[in-house]
Formats: structure tokens, sequence, C-alpha cells
């Protein structure tokens, strides 16, 4: 009986512990973590300031970030514990470093002093003695030069003229040799690129019609489609105001962004400067993100054979 107990109480205790861990795991999974973010740029180079905000399971689980010329400073909640909090130490650290800069060290002030110190006579009669060292090498250097001019004349007539003109002869006909061994090199190269240029489209063209490549490929778009549906912004609005000197760059730039017409539409207005260099504006964007549905995703990949190998493969 007793025995019996026991496990009635161990087959309790780890199926408690079951159950709590499933319950974890579908609050990771299916409560939804949500962000807020906001910032704004001036005309002026410091003029900038950026604020982001996490939230999971009723904001009982906050992370607060905020960026400013100042620096970054952030700060997470977890119900009323605030284990991280960076803000407050930025003004502190700012002010320490001014202060240090005003004054200067001790090692500074000495130098200073040793600078304005006079020169003693052991000084000044080493400095005298170095001189007249150095005028001593350069006579000697002066008196020696004409012996060894003188040498190297001798050296020269006593080299046979036969070998230099051997060398002059190789020097002339080694070129007229070695140009048709060029011309096979190029030739043989310029056929070798060609070869492996074909190979490689004949192996990219066999890639494309393949039926499990194609699946592989549908079943991607497919999954990132379904990504982008579940993981868009709820909220995004803003104003964008730019400009360069050069108008052609402006309307380049207005060309690439024309492209993106569709994910932000009219909530997101584009004004462009032609006759200034110009980079402001203002962005608010809130939604949120479910980890069920990246994991939904991840699964369905792996399951097809052509992406698991070539994940596992980079692995």
């Amino acid at each position: 009986m007793l025995l019996c107990m026991i496990l009635k109480v161990i087959g309790l205790v780890l199926l408690f512990l079951l159950l709590l861990l499933l319950l974890l795991l579908g609050l990771v999974l299916l409560v939804p973590f949500r962000y807020a973010g906001a910032g704004h740029k001036g005309e002026e180079k410091r003029d900038y300031a950026a604020h982001l905000e996490l939230s999971w399971l009723l904001h009982m689980v906050q992370l607060h970030a905020d960026i400013t010329p100042a620096g970054l400073a952030y700060s997470l909640r977890i119900l009323c514990f605030r284990p991280v909090d960076s803000s407050g130490g930025f003004a502190l650290q700012d002010e320490h470093t001014d202060v240090e800069l005003k004054q200067p060290s001790k090692d500074e002030k000495i130098s200073e002093e040793s600078v304005n110190v006079p020169e003693s006579k052991a000084e000044a009669s080493e400095r005298a003695a170095a001189q007249t060292a150095e005028v001593d090498s350069i006579e000697l250097k002066s008196s020696t030069t004409p012996e060894q001019l003188n040498e190297t004349k001798t050296v020269a007539d006593e080299t046979p003229t036969s070998d230099i003109d051997q060398e002059s002869k190789t020097k002339r006909t080694s070129p007229a040799a070695e140009e048709p061994k060029k011309k096979k090199r190029k030739k043989f190269l310029f056929a070798d690129r060609i070869k492996r240029i074909c190979e490689k489209a004949s192996s990219l063209r066999e890639m494309v019609e393949d039926e499990e490549n194609q699946k592989a490929v549908r079943l991607l778009i497919s999954r990132v489609k379904y990504l982008l549906h579940h993981l868009r912004f709820r909220k995004f609005e803003g104003r964008l105001a730019f400009g360069f000197e050069d108008p052609a760059m402006v309307g380049r730039t207005l060309a690439v962004l024309s492209l993106f017409y569709p994910l932000y539409g009219e909530r997101f207005t584009i004004t462009p400067v032609f006759d200034h260099t110009l980079f402001e504006g203002e962005i608010a964007l809130k939604g949120h993100v479910r980890l069920i549905h990246i994991l939904i995703a991840g699964i369905q990949l792996m399951m097809n054979k052509k992406i698991r190998g070539l994940v596992l493969d980079r692995i």
C-alpha cells in the first residue's frame, strides 16, 4: 500500500509538471507579443528620437527602449519588478566626462613644467660633441668615395663579354618564342571558360525543370505570403521629406520607392525636394506577432525533402 501511494504521488507530480509545461508552451505560442514604435527626424543632424515598446501577457511583461542623441536607455518590467533599468545613467556619465576633460591630469602638469626648464651645461656639451661626430663621419665618407668608384670600375672590366652577349640574346629571343605558347594558353583558357559556363547553364536548367524543386519553390512562396499576412503592421503612419542637390538622384529614389507603394499606400506620404539636401519625417507603427504562425510555417517547410536537405547541408 505504501509503495502504491508513493507511485501515485509521483505520478500526480509528473502530471502537474506536464500540464504546467503545456500551459507555458501554449501561452508562449498563442499569446501575441505586441509592439509599438514611434520616431521622428528633424532637419538638424542631432534632432532625432525613437521609442520602442514590447509587451506580452496583458502588459505583465514590458520592455521599453529610447534612442536619443544622449544615447540608448532601456528598461524591463515584470509585474511590479524592474530587473533591468538603464535609464538615468547617461546624464551622470556625460557630466563626469565633461569634468574630466576640463581638468588636466598630474602627468600633463609635470610634462608642461619640464618643457619650460632651461637646459643645463652638461646637456649643451653633449649636443656639441654629437654635432662634431657627425661632421667627422661626413668627411670620412667623402674621402672614401673615389676608392669605391675605382673598385666598381675594375669589377666591371673583369666581367667577361660573353656572358653579357648571352644574356642579351636570351632577352631578344625569349619573347618571340613565348608568343605562340601564350596564344595557345589563351585559347585553352577561353575554351575552358566556355565549357564551364555551358555546364553551369545545363545544371541550372535541370534544377529549374525538376518537379521537386518547383514544388519547393511554390511552397516557399506560399509560406512567405502566409507569414506576411499574419506579421503585417496593424498600424503604419508617417511622412517623409527628402531631397538631394542632384534632381536626377531624387527621381531615381522616387522610382525605387514607388515599387513599395502597395505596402505603405496612402498612410505614408513622401514629399520630394529638388533644390537642396533634406531628410526629415515622422513614423508610427503598431502590431503583434504570434509564434504559432512562425512554428507552423517552419514545420511545413521542413517537411519538404529539398528544403530540409538544403537546411541540413548548411548546418
